[in-house]
């Protein structure tokens, strides 16, 4: 590794705290300057160059100034943006591998000098020195061992507590073609990483058009992308997945987190789950899949089930749908739109699944607006549609629908052309579906479904047990429809059987009391 420091005020940085963290075989060079200004010619060879601002809190909303045709001259006015001038900024020979700016970061210019190649670390100068200092010597030390840059910024960011400071004071790290990153908490001790396999019809973030590592967009594509999904689940998270506030503040050091997507073709994507189902401590070999609602984006659906999966202790492995939601409290009439459109891919989606997967059983879950896909692959399923042949589910969950009650009730049969049982959760204190029932003038099914249900669906009553704030999550948050939903999956399909339930008449159900 060959280490090129330049710094604007002398003596901000001791030269002496990177030597010693990289280790004797790495090279480390200090650059004088009176200003942060590139190309920097004496930088040409480097593997890694280090800028270092001031500590004021003024000059670094400047980022680097810029010497050059078009230049001002002005240490007061940033450099222009774009991959052209990133790349006339990085030095002669060839540019290094590592960028980082420290003290003179400034988010734009950093963005627009990751998209010319290098890979950027930026700290805000109102970090600290001393947070700076520990951050760095952490992170020298692991690249000097040879730990992947990325990995040590991680590591680096555990080692100062990142994560519980402002998101505006946390380092952040800028990739090529990939999303910007602060520290990605969930790498606690003791925390486990589940794997999770997804099906989405949005359209990836990268140029390569597959959403190799750079995840997916709330905009449709005409293709189905297959790939898997990592989550760091800590070993302290509750059930439900919702950590208790602490001092006015989430507990982050419990939440579940995202860490990364890997895109896959379908041989490869069938292989890895039949190893996942091999390595299963039963025989079981069954397949959850989650759909999820309105409002969601990829992240959260791969989140979200990932909690699903650890909570309910699925027999198997655990896959997610995830439709192009625009995931805004404004897009709600466009993702009606998107969930309509994302019907033939979900098709594609399961039937992969049923036919072409070694599992046993495929079960399903879908949440709120995610059921109205499902329902009109059951209607096609109940037409004997070609594309709907071998969709075989075991247990169907339906968990707040956003459906139109009548429609519903008249459509419900199909679900038996699609599933051995179909199980219907309802709360009648669910304000997001009330919100929806003024939308559409008429009641949805997930809040008041038609009475007596539809022959064929279990309905269950959750308005009493709910935790949610809007009263529409209670799927995944509270225990006793989570312990339900665990019954469901290990074979207890007859509600009289459930532990938990008590029978309210007329096919409908309700939770016991169990305080």
């Amino acid at each position: 590794m060959n280490v090129v420091v330049c710094e604007l005020d002398a003596g901000t940085l001791s030269v002496e705290l990177i030597r010693h963290a990289a280790g004797a075989d790495h090279q480390v060079r200090l650059v004088r300057a009176d200003r942060l200004s590139l190309p920097l010619t004496e930088a040409g060879g480097a593997t890694v160059l280090h800028l270092v601002g001031a500590d004021d809190g003024r000059r670094e909303r400047w980022g680097l100034a810029w010497e050059g045709p078009g230049a001002s001259g002005d240490l007061a006015g940033p450099a222009p943006a774009g991959a052209a001038w990133a790349t006339a900024l990085l030095p002669p020979g060839g540019h290094p591998e590592i960028l980082l700016l420290d003290s003179c970061y400034e988010p734009s210019q950093a963005g627009a000098l990751a998209a010319a190649g290098p890979l950027v670390i930026g700290l805000p100068s109102r970090l600290g020195r001393t947070a700076a200092d520990s951050f760095l010597e952490q992170w020298y030390a692991l690249v000097g061992e040879g730990v992947p840059a990325a990995t040590a910024f991680d590591r680096a960011c555990e080692h100062v507590a990142a994560g519980d400071l402002p998101e505006q004071l946390q380092p952040r790290l800028h990739q090529h073609d990939r999303p910007t990153t602060t520290y990605r908490r969930g790498r606690h001790s003791g925390s486990e990483t589940v794997t999770v396999w997804y099906g989405t019809n949005r359209a990836p973030l990268d140029d390569h058009g597959n959403g190799d590592g750079g995840g997916f967009s709330g905009r449709a594509s005409s293709t189905l992308h297959l790939g898997s999904c990592t989550v760091d689940v800590p070993a302290s998270a509750p059930i439900g997945g919702r950590p208790r506030r602490r001092l006015g503040r989430a507990d982050t050091r419990r939440e579940l987190t995202f860490t990364g997507s890997r895109p896959l073709d379908r041989d490869a994507y069938l292989a890895g789950m039949a190893e996942a189902l091999d390595a299963t401590l039963n025989d079981r070999r069954a397949v959850f899949v989650y759909v999820h609602g309105y409002r969601t984006t990829f992240e959260e659906a791969a989140v979200r089930a990932a909690q699903l999966h650890m909570d309910l202790k699925i027999p198997g492995v655990t896959a997610f749908f995830s439709w192009p939601s625009r995931a805004t409290a404004g897009g709600y009439s466009a993702d009606e739109d998107a969930v309509q459109l994302s019907e033939r891919h979900l098709c594609a989606f399961l039937t992969g699944l049923c036919r072409e997967s070694s599992a046993k059983k495929v079960h399903l879950l879908a949440h709120s607006m995610g059921s109205r896909a499902l329902l009109r692959v059951a209607m096609r399923a109940a037409e004997n549609s070609t594309r709907t042949q071998g969709i075989e589910l075991g247990q169907l969950i339906l968990a707040a629908p956003d459906i139109d009650s009548a429609f519903f009730a008249s459509e419900a049969d199909a679900f038996r052309h699609l599933a051995e049982g179909t199980t219907l959760y309802t709360s009648s204190r669910d304000l997001a579906l009330q919100s929806s029932s003024l939308v559409h003038r008429g009641p949805r099914a997930g809040r008041q479904p038609m009475s007596p249900p539809p022959a064929g669906v279990n309905v269950i009553d959750a308005a009493p047990i709910d935790v949610s704030l809007l009263g529409h999550g209670y799927y995944s948050a509270a225990f006793p429809v989570l312990t339900d939903i665990h019954a469901l999956l290990y074979d207890q399909h007859d509600p009289t059987a459930r532990i938990g339930l008590r029978n309210l008449g007329d096919s409908r159900w309700g939770f016991r009391d169990l305080t």
